[in-house]
């Protein structure tokens, strides 16, 4: 029998798919993203690997980065992600290899390293991978070093971004 509390479940129920498919809808149009910037210089050590700290959003129209508490990271929520890094580093003499790493709750999880280089290098260098993120709390930051003479290296123009491409699982 179809009385007024069948129509009101149904009517429920639909409102509740359409709220799923727009929830859906949105992250395929605009997916959360945010890119921070290293727009100030930081130091490097010789052959120490160190966490880029970073100033300024770029952008994030996914609520990833606060640079106000955390200025090494941008959190992510559960999915796979397209995460980015790089950095510039300069003030070395000679380079016998450049690094960037980009780490997820400390581990790292993917890497590019170049060198030897010629006589004072400032090369730009990044990277870029997927992740599979399973906790709201789970964070990536990036992390660079270089080994050679001279010094200390000055790191500047360094960025950390990511992008989600889909929801996990």
């Amino acid at each position: 029998m179809v009385d007024a509390t069948s129509w009101q479940n149904l009517a429920t129920d639909i409102d509740a798919a359409m709220t799923t498919i727009d929830a859906k809808r949105v992250l395929a149009i605009r997916p959360s993203s945010a890119r921070i910037l290293n727009d100030s210089t930081q130091l490097l050590t010789n052959s120490v690997l160190a966490t880029l700290a970073f100033a300024t959003e770029d952008w994030d129209n996914g609520g990833l980065a606060n640079l106000g508490i955390n200025n090494d990271r941008l959190t992510l929520t559960p999915g796979i992600w397209l995460v980015a890094a790089g950095v510039r580093p300069f003030g070395m003499t000679n380079v016998t290899h450049v690094e960037i790493q980009v780490s997820l709750n400390g581990v790292t999880n993917f890497q590019h390293r170049i060198g030897p280089l010629y006589s004072g290098a400032t090369p730009v260098i990044q990277t870029h991978g997927l992740l599979v993120v399973t906790a709201s709390t789970d964070y990536v930051t990036a992390l660079t070093a270089w080994s050679g003479t001279g010094g200390p290296a000055t790191a500047i123009g360094g960025y950390l971004q990511a992008t989600k491409m889909r929801d996990y699982p």
